[in-house]
């Protein structure tokens, strides 16, 4: 039986390197409302999107993530914060900030589940993606508070919402890679 969804949900892979080249806005829109119709917990909808397509903003974001991760308790982080040829946002042209009401418990599994629905809808457009999670070392970073009111007011986020992580988003300059294979014997179904 044929699945578009299970398809495009197979397909997808997290992309590192773009073409540099815009995203049109019509496809922006298109991935911004698939994350609006994910599920959320009493339909609270806990979330607030920041699309950025402006290089020295990314740019900029990058660097300050990276000065956080630098400061980072862990290793790997440091690595990753202390690596010069290292971008944040993988030099990608757009971006979008994910940012949830921190007044939801459950913010960021909404928040997540919304992410999902955008990298399936960017795949569906031939948009490539890659989930940034580095990018909440910046957000709980206590040195940033000042400069994190200071974006919050630029990019219109509500009050009590923070950046929970965001998406790199562009045309991919490479061919999707093959899926590595899935685990197996991952479930148990009971009658």
């Amino acid at each position: 039986m044929e699945n578009q969804v299970l398809e495009i949900i197979k397909k997808r892979r997290s992309t590192r390197i773009f073409l540099d080249k815009p995203i049109e806005n019509e496809s922006i829109h298109t991935i911004i409302e698939a994350g609006c119709y994910a599920p959320s917990g009493y339909n609270r909808q806990p979330w607030f999107f920041v699309v950025i397509s402006n290089k020295e903003i990314l740019d900029k974001l990058s660097v300050e993530t990276k000065q956080s991760l630098k400061l980072s308790n862990n290793e790997h982080l440091q690595e990753v914060g202390n690596n010069p040829n290292f971008h944040v946002f993988y030099n990608a042209p757009t971006a979008i900030l994910v940012c949830g009401d921190e007044s939801d418990s459950l913010y960021t599994s909404h928040c997540s589940v919304a992410t999902q629905n955008m990298l399936l809808a960017a795949e569906s457009l031939s948009i490539g993606s890659c989930w940034i999670g580095v990018i909440n070392s910046f957000s709980l970073d206590k040195n940033n508070k000042k400069l994190i009111e200071e974006y919050k007011e630029k990019f219109k986020i509500p009050n009590n919402y923070k950046i929970s992580h965001a998406i790199a988003l562009g045309y991919r300059k490479n061919e999707i890679a093959k899926a590595s294979p899935r685990k197996e014997n991952v479930y148990t179904i009971i009658k």
